[in-house]
């Protein structure tokens, strides 16, 4: 997958080193003006909250890759810093989401698309959320919870956790592979991470239709994501700016 400003294929680095050049003006005002705001807000918190925000938020926006799917679709893929080393996985954009809400909530539901879209593949054959998409940054499906090679009669579709250079794929296999131990499963905290995000998103900016996208129902015939009622939603008032993302 190309990165967002890539998207369309007819541009590459030399592009986007020129055009940063040519806007660099355009480029500072806006940053300009975004610093303002932060750090207008962030001074009714505290002496040193500003900084603190200019670091965290520049921490967590540099642990993403912003990129489109074959589908035209937003995926705001996260990688953790530690552990596996994992891609969107669902614990580490519950407590990343609140920037993005603020500022732009299509990147929240960009990091919840590969879960979901996962979570409709045989292989997983849960009734709750997968905890990840993956290991950074192959999207191949979830990673933790994977057998090790140690599997006496599938031992060709297991990964080799002292050699993780080559994952397995494992979103195209059969529910009859039986991938994944139950022992290491985050059913209730994932799953009710990705309930919390989806309301929060249209909390933050009213749009439903990301709701309507990824409703579905289990395997076992219950339901893990159930619609909720935008009618319980009475009033919202944002008091931020949007960041939008640009066709440039």
């Amino acid at each position: 997958m190309r990165g967002y400003y890539f998207r369309g294929g007819d541009k590459n680095i030399c592009d986007a080193i020129e055009e940063s050049y040519v806007k660099i003006g355009e480029i500072d005002r806006k940053l300009k003006a975004f610093d303002d705001e932060l750090e207008k807000s962030a001074a009714c918190v505290g002496e040193n909250y500003y900084e603190i925000c200019v670091a965290s938020l520049r921490q967590s926006i540099a642990a993403h890759k912003l990129v489109c799917d074959a589908k035209g679709r937003i995926l705001f893929l996260s990688k953790e810093c530690n552990s596996d080393g994992c891609v969107a996985t669902v614990d580490v954009t519950f407590p990343s989401s609140p920037l993005y809400l603020l500022y732009n909530p299509e990147l929240v539901r960009g990091m919840m698309r590969p879960i979901f879209d996962f979570a409709r593949m045989p292989v997983w054959k849960y009734d709750f959320s997968p905890h990840d998409a993956g290991m950074y940054p192959y999207v191949t499906g979830q990673l933790y919870a994977a057998q090790n090679g140690d599997e006496k009669y599938n031992k060709d579709i297991y990964v080799d956790f002292a050699q993780k250079e080559v994952l397995p794929f494992y979103y195209l296999m059969g529910a009859e592979t039986n991938v994944y131990t139950d022992e290491r499963q985050m059913q209730v905290e994932e799953s009710a991470n990705m309930l919390i995000l989806c309301y929060a998103c249209f909390v933050a900016d009213g749009d439903f239709k990301f709701v309507d996208e990824i409703s579905i129902c289990s395997k076992s015939g219950a339901i893990i994501f159930a619609r909720a009622d935008p009618s319980t939603v009475v009033s919202f008032a944002p008091t931020t700016s949007r960041v939008t993302l640009s066709e440039d």
